[in-house]
């Protein structure tokens, strides 16, 4: 697949509707992050094994506490935050806020080895030419505002504070832009999702209020934009009718969502912002796979049905099949190891099926 075709899709006055034109295989199969090993070598094996179109690069959450996606971030201020003590989270240490606020703002933005040892790992792979059939490559970073939820000065997150949040969605641009560029040294298009597990819970008491929140990830995500690299906003906050989830997604203006379709397939396709979202060229990465230690139970035959149901109410389901991606709910960091194999199986059970669909006449 050539730059060329992605840069054509942003160039002034181009639209998400350009977004078909690119050569994705139909109903591809990537995942959304990490995995549930400790050693980075044998987490590229499976990456190379599962995902050989769009490779990613593995997060590896049981290797280390310091390896969650949360953590990952931490390399210019770890030495300013602890852990909460009641709850989950980190707490700024005090009398650090203005310093944290200063290394926001000017510190260098990196991933560490010790704390993103799949990272390097899967660079060292690329090099090797593991991944020959990739058409695109993978990574991912949390979200500003979940990242904002996660920090808190005196028991008040930071999201709530306007300089720390705007400043905490410029520091991970820089290190969103590092990781891109790191991912972009081998020529091939860069897929990048930002993780927001907490979007669900943005608060709307005011439609102000909740456009001044989700500005943030909008601005990140303008901010990513250039020839050769799509973004993606990945979320697994349960959807419902009429939530805030899907409106702040429109506001964010992804490339493509990724949620938990498993759980929303179905709010999903009947809601008009994901409706349009369609329409105008969006790509779909439909998490269809749930994040079960066992999945024996699951008919692929019956969960495509689900999904060939849902998605025919949008639009022609050969239009919708070639602008969907294939992935399991969420990370599969917490389960056990024999878990992945089920997983990414079914998830190409799936995408077999999808893409058979998208070689309909249009």
């Amino acid at each position: 697949m050539s730059n060329h075709k992605l840069s054509k899709a942003h160039q002034p006055g181009q639209g998400r509707r350009h977004l078909s034109t690119y050569c994705l295989p139909p109903g591809v199969v990537t995942g959304i992050g990490s995995l549930p090993f400790r050693d980075p070598h044998t987490a590229v094996q499976w990456v190379a094994q599962t995902c050989p179109h769009i490779p990613f690069w593995p997060e590896l959450p049981q290797r280390s506490p310091h390896a969650r996606s949360v953590e990952q971030t931490f390399s210019a201020f770890t030495d300013l935050v602890c852990p909460c003590r009641t709850g989950s989270g980190y707490e700024v240490v005090p009398g650090q806020l203005a310093e944290l606020l200063e290394r926001l703002k000017q510190a260098p933005a990196h991933l560490e080895p010790a704390r993103s040892a799949g990272f390097f790992a899967f660079e060292q792979a690329m090099t090797a030419g593991l991944f020959a059939h990739a058409v695109a490559v993978k990574g991912q970073l949390i979200g500003p505002l979940t990242l904002a939820w996660q920090l808190s000065a005196e028991g008040i997150p930071l999201v709530t504070q306007p300089m720390y949040r705007a400043a905490i969605g410029r520091y991970l641009g820089r290190l969103a832009h590092w990781q891109i560029d790191r991912l972009a040294q081998w020529g091939k298009p860069v897929l990048f999702f930002v993780d927001e597990p907490c979007l669900g819970l943005v608060p709307s008491p005011s439609e102000t209020t909740q456009e001044e929140l989700v500005a943030v990830l909008h601005d990140l995500l303008a901010a990513l934009r250039r020839p050769g690299v799509l973004v993606g906003v990945h979320t697994c906050a349960r959807l419902v009718p009429g939530g805030v989830a899907l409106g702040a997604i429109r506001q964010a203006r992804p490339d493509i969502i990724a949620f938990d379709a498993y759980q929303g397939l179905e709010v999903f396709c009947a809601d008009p912002i994901a409706q349009d979202f369609l329409r105008t060229g969006g790509w779909v990465a439909w998490g269809l796979v749930p994040t079960w230690p066992r999945l024996d139970q699951l008919d692929p035959q019956a969960l495509f049905a689900r999904w060939l149901g849902a998605a025919t109410g949008v639009m022609p389901v050969e239009a919708v099949a070639r602008q969907t991606l294939i992935t399991a709910t969420c990370g599969l960091g917490l389960l056990p190891e024999p878990a992945v194999a089920s997983s990414f199986h079914l998830a190409h059970q799936l995408a077999q099926r999808i893409a058979q669909v998208a070689q309909a006449p249009a």
